[in-house]
């Protein structure tokens, strides 16, 4: 076990011996209370579930030595889970967000071995970082806060943004991973010159369709579920 694994699991004891001392507060009827650990797991039964759920993949991840994540990247992982699961995104934004993880991981090992050999495939073979964790998701877990926390009322909208975010993500890495694979003209966006795949800010057209269709499947799949719907549309 390494130090960022020992961090995990400190972390995750931690959260299940919650407690708050609340001596130097009164309650109405003047008395000092003192909030034990059961009450606060009963106060935030979302929030231990989270932990207790995610601590369990995170372990079965160490346990079978996946390569999606780093070592640290699994640890954010694990932390923007707890976040989207105890709030008001739920199941529904909790597997949208890993089905991203999912397609973008297996996009990225498209022919991985050639990305290699031209010297620009992804660094680490692909495996997501505690910058790639956040880059990806940061904005989807902020929408997931501020419909728990701020404007509760503005859920649907923030659940259309918490999709959106995650889907133009999906369709920018499917692009830039398909062209860098299949691509067989490159441009620059800024100067429409030809320049060779991998060449960063380059567009190709087998990149875009690519891009264009997977920027379908997060929307669809978040409707099959109920997360999101057409009644803002109509």
């Amino acid at each position: 076990m390494n130090f960022c694994h020992a961090i995990f699991l400190l972390c995750s004891l931690h959260s299940f011996g919650l407690q708050v001392p609340m001596s130097n507060l009164r309650n109405r009827q003047g008395r000092r209370d003192t909030i034990l650990p059961q009450n606060v797991i009963a106060a935030s039964p979302s929030l231990v579930a989270a932990v207790g759920i995610n601590s369990g993949l995170a372990a079965l991840g160490i346990t079978l030595k996946q390569k999606v994540l780093t070592d640290w990247g699994l640890a954010h992982a694990w932390l923007l889970g707890v976040i989207l699961m105890a709030s008001y995104v739920g199941w529904q934004g909790y597997t949208t967000c890993v089905l991203y993880l999912i397609l973008g991981s297996a996009v990225t090992k498209i022919r991985q071995e050639q990305k290699e050999s031209e010297g620009i495939a992804e660094k680490r073979g692909g495996a997501r970082g505690p910058e790639n964790v956040w880059g990806s998701a940061l904005t989807a877990a902020l929408c997931a806060l501020a419909g728990s926390l701020l404007w509760p009322s503005q859920q649907a909208i923030l659940s259309v943004a918490f999709v959106a975010s995650l889907a133009t993500k999906l369709a920018d890495t499917t692009q830039s991973e398909i062209g860098k694979a299949y691509g067989k003209t490159t441009y620059l966006i800024t100067t429409l010159k030809s320049v060779p795949r991998g060449t960063e800010g380059a567009v190709s057209l087998e990149g875009t369709l690519a891009g264009i269709l997977a920027s379908f499947l997060l929307p669809i799949y978040a409707a099959i579920i109920g997360f999101i719907g057409t009644s803002l549309f109509e």
